[in-house]
């Protein structure tokens, strides 16, 4: 029997439980063996449920002391990621740390810092951006070829998504949909078509919406990434998060629907709209499995994170800068 890895929890809210504790116990690969959270109702309700055998740690430092942990999921507020990932530089754990990993500059300098440290030292560093492993989004970027070898080069690619109301008050008072979710909107142009210098804009930012638009001078693609969290009822359809994804090519545009599953395919030629085979709709569960499962895998030595340092440095400064300076110029980490 195959000896599962066991996990530090640093954090273990809700989120934490429905995005990284239940995946990580569905792969059958993860047991979880030490808790801390500043919150004793809520490390007990996560023992109860999930993991009886867990030891609940009085403080981070102690879990991190811990001899047994192997790997560390760190889900706690997002100000805390980067110092809590700080702490685990010289620890020799395998880490998986929610995004955003920075939410200012000097956190972007430590992130940089840090990247280094865990590839010299031959330890995983990820994070979760459940998209790369999503069916439309890995069907689109297998498509992508073909569909430029049939309506010419791809001019723009623009994202949308219109979530429920968020029912967590700290994402309700005063914050950043940009900082929160922007790190997944470019961290999927870069899984689609690679990394490339792009001059950002930022048109809108508020708890609830934002918009961003940019140019990648090389190849001329230019981008439009908005999101709004304002649908209500939030308890009634608990798994819908719609997202809309579109291509512009010279004779032709692409449009994926996640929530219906369907890719539109208009031919400018003929103006003969078709939809493309297959199944283009989001699987939920699926999606952070294999965070899970890309976890483990590199953890074994079986491959290398699905997310490069290159990756995790640039789905973080982009969102920071553009906070700060409302435009970026991002160049890719060397």
């Amino acid at each position: 029997m195959t000896t599962k890895i066991n996990l530090g929890l640093i954090g273990c809210g809700s989120h934490s439980v429905r995005s990284h504790v239940v995946p990580a116990l569905r792969t059958g690969r993860f047991s979880i063996g030490a808790i801390y959270d500043p919150s004793e109702e809520t490390v007990a309700l996560v023992k109860n449920q999930y993991a009886p055998g867990a030891i609940s740690h009085a403080s981070r430092d102690s879990l991190l002391d811990d001899e047994l942990v192997q790997a560390l999921i760190i889900a706690s507020p997002d100000e805390q990621h980067i110092d809590d990932l700080w702490a685990c530089r010289d620890t020799g754990h395998h880490v998986l740390v929610e995004k955003p990993i920075a939410v200012d500059a000097g956190g972007i300098g430590m992130l940089v810092a840090l990247t280094e440290v865990f590839e010299g030292q031959k330890r995983v560093l990820t994070s979760c951006h459940p998209r790369r492993f999503d069916p439309p989004f890995r069907k689109a970027r297998e498509y992508l070829p073909i569909w430029i070898g049939k309506y010419g080069d791809l001019l723009s690619v623009d994202f949308d998504f219109f979530y429920p109301q968020s029912q967590t008050g700290w994402k309700n008072e005063g914050r950043s949909l940009l900082l929160d979710h922007f790190g997944h909107e470019i961290d999927l142009l870069h899984f689609l078509v690679g990394h490339a210098e792009i001059s950002l804009r930022m048109h809108h930012d508020s708890p609830h919406r934002y918009e961003v638009v940019g140019v990648r001078p090389d190849d001329g693609i230019t981008i439009c990434f908005r999101g709004t969290r304002l649908v209500p009822d939030r308890d009634k359809f608990p798994k819908i998060y719609p997202e809309r994804l579109r291509f512009r090519f010279e004779r032709g545009d692409v449009t994926i629907d996640t929530h219906w599953g369907k890719a539109k395919v208009c031919e400018h030629d003929t103006m003969f709209p078709y939809t493309e085979g297959g199944v283009w709709s989001t699987d939920y569960d699926g999606r952070f499995d294999a965070v899970a499962h890309d976890f483990a895998d590199a953890i074994e030595g079986n491959k290398n994170p699905e997310l490069t340092a290159q990756d995790l440095i640039a789905n973080n400064i982009t969102g920071v800068m553009l906070r700060v300076n409302r435009k970026y110029t991002y160049k890719p980490h060397v």
